[in-house]
């Protein structure tokens, strides 16, 4: 049963209205104000005006289609008239299930978290002891007498930072991997350890950890291996370590600074810390095109970080074999998307609504694996731009086509709307997403939002087409059962 705004709640609400002027009045622009704010947080994003119609229309349906200001109480009769359901039942609910929780052992409610999250605990304390491991067995090596008496203790900073910076960038690169979380979603333990589902999360907070490890072995250098060594009392020590390799001149501090291990590594550091800059939420999204050019910036930083150990001035180079298998995967997976762009593919694209826009285009010839319902592709539209591939789910997968449907309420998605019927596209893909892993459970229970059903619409179809092979038409079937529940 549907409960409606009671008096208490419509006068809380009326009351947020009326807390300016307390003249007794509402008047139209504070509300309207008012709805736009509650509107740009609950989207998470400036409205733009884009709704603005709909809101002037519901604030008219209940002040009047000219009035400027209403009498405080015809408001709230208005409001009450509108029937407006209540959440205050659903809130209750959700403190008695909050507190129903909080009444379990302590043992119960660990077990119950374990299950959920034990994998994902798992691999990331295998994360936390790899670069624990190098970093103390570097720190270890590094700090022992014959390399404090030349470099410093900056030289065991350092290197204990290089240490834990060896697995960090090789899960930090791996984590990108789109083929290998494709490849490795099918192996249902695997993915569970490895969870791809929160991968993007990963890879943000180890760039995190990347960028704080790598500023603190450029300052061990910096402000403690070149300064210790460069020192006149220092430079015998210096010799016995580096042998052959001595830095070049007199040994001064500019010296160790225009040596290769030096100038790829300053060269290094900025080059990741501009593409740090350029990965930030806030030019991501509006910039697009320069967030993903400049993550074409990690190429040269891979190359830049190689020739940084290449004199191997204190130790064998080591970086490159963390370096190799996940660089050759990127290697491969960005120069095929270059390769798929080239390769255009005929799509038609057709208005749906006034949001909605779709595009169905043939499969490609060329693809690692077939396509799944609930996974999504990489779109290139050259018409727009060469260098923008932007994911969308397949909202349908029948035959040798495919269906998307994308909802254009960004600056990419606006010029694709206003594109002729029959345009080119490149796609690469398909990719892994965690909507394809409905097979694994007996039972299945959908939930989308708005544009958010387009990821089901491909998995109800997939589930109709093998519930009709294994069991026939629904009234042929005997003793078995699908649920099915969507919200829209």
């Amino acid at each position: 049963m549907v409960r409606h705004l009671d008096d208490d709640e419509i006068e809380e609400f009326v009351k947020g209205f009326d807390r300016c002027d307390h003249d007794g009045y509402i008047y139209y622009e504070n509300v309207k104000h008012k709805l736009a704010e509650a509107y740009d947080e609950l989207a998470q994003r400036p409205d733009g005006g884009r709704h603005a119609h709909s809101r002037d229309a519901f604030v008219r349906s209940v002040m009047g289609p000219d009035e400027q200001r209403i009498a405080r109480d015809s408001f709230a009769a208005r409001i009450r008239e509108k029937k407006i359901p209540s959440l205050r039942h659903v809130n209750g609910r959700g403190a008695e299930e909050k507190s129903y929780f909080e009444r379990r052992p302590d043992w119960r409610r660990m077990r119950a978290y374990w299950a959920v999250h034990g994998p994902e605990v798992l691999f990331l304390g295998l994360v936390f002891a790899v670069q624990a491991g190098l970093g103390a067995w570097q720190f270890a090596q590094f700090s022992t007498r014959p390399y404090i008496d030349a470099f410093g203790w900056g030289v065991a900073v350092a290197k204990a930072c290089a240490g834990a910076l060896y697995p960090a960038f090789f899960f930090l690169m791996l984590g990108a991997s789109r083929y290998l979380s494709t490849l490795l979603r099918r192996f249902y333990h695997l993915s569970r350890f490895c969870n791809w589902d929160l991968s993007r999360r990963f890879h943000v907070r180890i760039s995190c950890v990347a960028l704080v490890l790598v500023a603190f072995h450029a300052l061990g250098h910096l402000a403690g291996t070149f300064v210790h060594g460069s020192r006149r009392a220092s430079r015998e020590s210096v010799a016995k370590i580096l042998g052959a390799h001595r830095i070049g001149g007199d040994g001064r501090y500019v010296d160790f600074l225009v040596s290769v291990p030096g100038l790829t590594g300053l060269a290094a550091l900025g080059l990741f810390c501009l593409v740090a800059l350029l990965s930030i939420p806030a030019v991501r999204r509006r910039h697009h095109n320069v967030f993903q050019l400049g993550h074409l910036l990690v190429y040269p930083l891979i190359g830049l970080v190689a020739a940084h150990g290449s004199a191997a001035l204190l130790q064998q180079p080591i970086f490159g074999y963390f370096l190799a298998f996940p660089t050759f995967l990127l290697l491969f997976e960005r120069l095929s998307r270059i390769f798929l762009g080239l390769y255009r593919v005929k799509a038609s694209l057709e208005v749906e609504t006034s949001e909605i826009v779709k595009i169905t285009a043939v499969l490609p010839r060329y693809r690692l694996w077939d396509f799944t319902a609930g996974q999504y592709i990489f779109l290139q539209v050259p018409l727009i731009s060469f260098f923008q591939w932007h994911p969308f789910t397949i909202s349908v997968c029948c035959g040798k086509s495919i269906i998307l449907r994308i909802k254009t309420d960004g600056d990419w998605t606006a010029k694709l709307r206003r594109l002729g019927p029959e345009i080119e596209v490149g796609i690469n893909g398909p990719f892994g997403a965690p909507a394809q892993r409905f097979h694994d459970f007996e039972h299945s229970v959908v939930i989308g939002a708005g544009i958010g059903i387009t990821p089901y619409s491909a998995i109800l179809a997939d589930l109709q087409h093998e519930f009709s092979s294994r069991y026939g038409t629904p009234g042929q079937t005997k003793g078995c059962r699908q649920d099915m529940i969507a919200t829209i």
